[in-house]
């Protein structure tokens, strides 16, 4: 049984998409927060809350691949730590 790159189940190939989905938002939230002055108004909140869901999608979609597909793609388990490393560097790199 060899590992893959790209993922052959449905579920697996939704999980690499929303991965790569949550890591442009979240590109996209860091040159905003870079750029930003925090004034009032500013969209910074919105676009934090929305960076997440889409790497959130992606772990649950991955998980389930990977538990019921028995999905084994690079791609997926890359989308199944994807929320583990933002969450931590996120946490460390950002105390609160």
């Amino acid at each position: 049984m060899s590992t893959r790159i790209i993922p052959k189940s449905l579920l697996g190939k939704w999980s690499v998409v929303l991965a790569g989905i949550g890591i442009l938002v979240n590109v996209v939230f860091m040159i905003l927060v870079a750029l930003d002055n925090f004034s009032s108004g500013s969209p910074a909140p919105w676009v934090s809350a929305v960076a997440g869901i889409p790497v959130i999608a992606a772990f649950v979609t991955g998980a389930i691949a990977f538990i019921w597909s028995k999905e084994r793609a690079f791609l997926v388990y890359l989308g199944l730590t994807l929320l583990v490393i933002l969450f931590v560097v996120g946490e460390f790199t950002f105390p609160h």
